[in-house]
């Protein structure tokens, strides 16, 4: 248990979950779901799940979907399905969950690779993640900015997030990533990369190992077998409203 109380811009997360929400189509809650929210916090993002297709008693064999959430920080709730616990060891069992919402709390774990692990691990191979971390260094108004919490224990760039879902096993060459100029939040929606073969330390796996497993976006492959990397002047990604950005022209 963490005896922090709630903390961070509450008004700035929601606004850039809004981000992701806004993309998610309404067909997706005609299926019966099992959401996790990792690090839901005081659960006022989770309830936007919650809202959406709740449990209907009168209709009781129809698709509905369940909430749980995950967050060191204990509280009491009746709304969904609470556990105070770790995301680097969770109590859920294999393939329990599919779909997760991991949003501003990867950059707070001790050993975010074994939290990707581990989200994996709880959730259905056809799953989806939606995913957030705010990027640390970045351009505002023209100008270099800095801004992390003081709870923040990693730093995240769009290749750095990219590079560490791909190597514990999310497929990044399907994915969706959005980071909007003049916003510093970067977006991701992955699913699990099909037949991932486990290894015994994913950051034994470099871009060149990646691009081999395929869960690269495609846009990556030349500058990594050019030069053994990738950075944000190569990729051209794509989000889930259609629209495609060249992350190249900000550099």
């Amino acid at each position: 248990m963490d005896n922090r109380v709630q903390f961070g811009d509450i008004a700035g997360q929601r606004k850039s979950a809004e981000v992701i929400q806004s993309v998610i189509s309404s067909q997706l809650f005609d299926n019966m779901l099992h959401v996790c929210d990792f690090g839901c916090g005081d659960g006022s993002i989770t309830d936007w799940w919650i809202q959406k297709a709740p449990y209907d008693e009168k209709r009781p064999h129809s698709n509905y979907t369940k909430v749980s959430g995950i967050d060191l920080i204990d509280r009491n709730t009746d709304k969904f399905n609470f556990t105070c616990g770790d995301i680097l060891n969770m109590p859920y069992k294999d393939d329990e969950f599919n779909l997760g919402w991991c949003h501003h709390t990867l950059q707070q774990l001790k050993d975010p690779i074994q939290g990707l692990l581990e989200i994996r691990r709880v959730m259905t191979p056809w799953s989806l993640l939606f995913l957030t971390v705010p990027q640390t260094l970045d351009t505002e108004y023209g100008r270099l900015k800095t801004k992390f919490s003081q709870y923040d224990r990693n730093y995240y760039t769009l290749p750095t997030l990219i590079t560490q879902l791909a190597m514990t096993g999310w497929d990044c060459k399907k994915g969706y990533f959005l980071k909007q100029f003049n916003d510093r939040n970067i977006h991701a929606i992955v699913k699990p990369a099909k037949d991932w073969e486990e290894v015994d330390n994913p950051m034994d796996l470099n871009h060149a190992a990646l691009v081999e497993r395929d869960v690269l976006p495609e846009c990556t492959h030349d500058m990594i077998k050019a030069h053994g990397y990738f950075d944000e002047s190569c990729l051209l990604l794509a989000w889930m409203n259609g629209s495609l950005t060249n992350y190249g022209d900000r550099v």
